[in-house]
């Protein structure tokens, strides 16, 4: 392992003839051309080894080029949420004494305190001079993970951070050049980084680049392109069946109920002999999302274990991973063949974890390390000293178990677990993804509040639409569903919301926004209609 830029000659020059962006049609060695003259063109201006380029686009071609750029000079690439507001970005920009910045055309208009350059002109050939001292351990990127509120804080990641973790999930998933990767992951997420561009990049694979999150653009995509590994959240996979099922249903009752009893019974059924007559019912599913899929890459949350078996039971591959910003992405990824359902598996590459302080339900806080893991905070010692113990293992902020066969399972989040006056944890993803069994039931998120000077397992939900007295059919569900459930474990009370629930840029929903909005008095918490 040695750096960025000599991983990235590598492949590129290995598969100069293969194509790297299949949409634009462009190869690696143009790639690779292009990515020198815009790296010599930087060392123009004086860009070195240190400094901080800042990155705000939409996905494309470019971005990934000037990224490839940027650390060939052993310079630090900041990358940029394209979803916030002007003054944020100049807060952030300043922060880490962004010395340039390039931006895309929908963003060229701000001015952000400091020089700009277009992201889509074209740099001259010129030598370039790469820089000799850029070791693996040098910081490569930065990535906000919270916002501009007090100190930030800023992940570094290194040039080994990210080489090692892309390599390991090229064996991982067996990643080979005739594969085409098709990500609707922004990039600057890390997940979107690493599973949509960095890793298969490497491995010589195509890439594609799916800026609309529209339905039918999705499929169009797939339809045309011979895409064989589909990166995604969660909820994008939950998103599709539920579509999937709502069309069939609105069809025709009879072939909802059919394609659920296969869904269903589908093992049953080929253990039975049956499987060429399973296979034919979810034929056309296949061919919707293209024949040549072979593997369905879910990260990000947890994947409901509904969606994990319906998935399975119709012969798609889908592999969970887990991971941070803090850990270059997906430090565990869930077997390729014969994957456990909502398991993440065990950890990739050279990177360990380990599960501390166990409390009564076996669960405890995930602790990470390896060649993966972070070396800290920018400019944030505090926040870097109190995340790691004296051995430099990470603290993920997260819960979970390690079962016996050696694989990861996460329960959520540590600050998101509600305890109960008796003492009982409840954690709000599990519950989530058991109550969203329910067609009555949207979206929701669950999360503590005090009711009475007592701490109440409440839930804000988002019915289907056109929903009609949907408090008290939701307040009905709710009681049928609960039977069977410890009394600890039932939502105490609801509210409900006609409109979506905010989300961050990986589908998470945002609960302190919902709390806001809960408190200002915007959603439904009574039978009656909302003034």
């Amino acid at each position: 392992m040695s750096n960025i830029f000599a991983e990235c000659k590598r492949s590129s020059l290995e598969h100069a003839d293969s194509i790297a962006f299949v949409v634009e049609g462009i190869t690696y060695g143009e790639t690779w051309r292009r990515v020198l003259a815009r790296a010599a063109a930087l060392q123009a201006r004086g860009v070195k080894k240190g400094d901080v380029i800042g990155l705000l686009s939409k996905n494309s071609p470019e971005w990934c080029i000037t990224f490839m750029a940027i650390a060939s000079l052993g310079a630090l690439v900041l990358v940029l949420d394209t979803n916030l507001k002007i003054d944020m970005y100049r807060t952030m920009i300043s922060f880490v004494d962004t010395k340039l910045l390039y931006v895309s055309k929908d963003f060229a208009a701000e001015d952000y305190g400091v020089e700009k350059l277009r992201i889509e002109e074209t740099d001259s050939p010129r030598d370039f001079a790469p820089a000799e001292t850029v070791t693996e351990e040098d910081v490569a990127i930065l990535i906000y993970t919270s916002g501009t509120t007090g100190l930030p804080k800023v992940v570094q990641l290194t040039h080994k951070n990210l080489i090692s973790i892309s390599l390991a999930c090229i064996k991982h998933v067996y990643a080979e050049p005739q594969d085409i990767f098709m990500t609707v992951l922004p990039l600057y997420h890390v997940y979107g980084i690493l599973a949509g561009f960095y890793a298969p990049y490497l491995a010589g694979c195509g890439l594609i680049f799916q800026n609309s999150l529209k339905g039918p653009d999705i499929l169009g995509t797939l339809a045309k392109y011979p895409v064989t590994v589909f990166s995604a959240v969660p909820q994008m996979w939950e998103i599709f069946f539920d579509r999937l099922v709502k069309t069939l249903k609105n069809e025709s009752m009879f072939k909802y109920r059919l394609f659920m009893f296969f869904v269903k019974y589908a093992p049953d059924l080929r253990h039975l002999g049956l499987g060429r007559l399973v296979d034919k019912i979810f034929y056309p599913v296949h061919k919707t999302f293209g024949l040549h899929l072979r593997l369905l890459l879910s990260g990000g949350s947890r994947l409901g274990w509904r969606y994990c078996l319906y998935y399975k039971n119709m012969s798609f591959r889908v592999v969970e991973g887990y991971g941070l910003t803090e850990t270059a992405g997906p430090i565990c990824g869930g077997k390729y063949h014969k994957p456990t359902p909502i398991c993440v598996g065990k950890p990739l590459g050279n990177n360990f974890v380990e599960v501390r302080d166990l409390n009564s339900d076996g669960i405890g806080d995930i602790w990470l390390k390896g060649d993966a893991v972070t070396p800290g905070y920018y400019k944030n010692p505090q926040a870097t000293k109190a995340a790691f113990d004296e051995h430099g293992w990470f603290n993920s902020g997260d819960m979970g178990f390690i079962d016996r066969h050696g694989e990861l399972h996460i329960r959520g989040r540590r600050k998101n677990v509600i305890v109960m006056a008796s003492g009982k944890n409840v954690y709000p993803e599990d519950l989530e993804a058991y109550y969203l069994q329910s067609s009555l039931i949207e979206e929701i998120t669950v999360f503590g509040r005090y009711i009475d000077r007592h701490e109440t397992v409440y839930a804000v939900i988002r019915p289907p639409e056109n929903t009609e007295n949907a408090y008290a059919k939701i307040k009905a569900e709710l009681k049928h569903m609960s039977h069977g459930l410890p009394t600890y474990k039932r939502i105490g009370d609801f509210a409900v919301s006609i409109e979506p629930l905010p989300r961050t840029s990986t589908q998470k929903v945002k609960v302190h926004e919902v709390v806001a909005k809960l408190e200002a008095g915007e959603y439904q918490t009574k039978a009656d209609p909302v003034n």
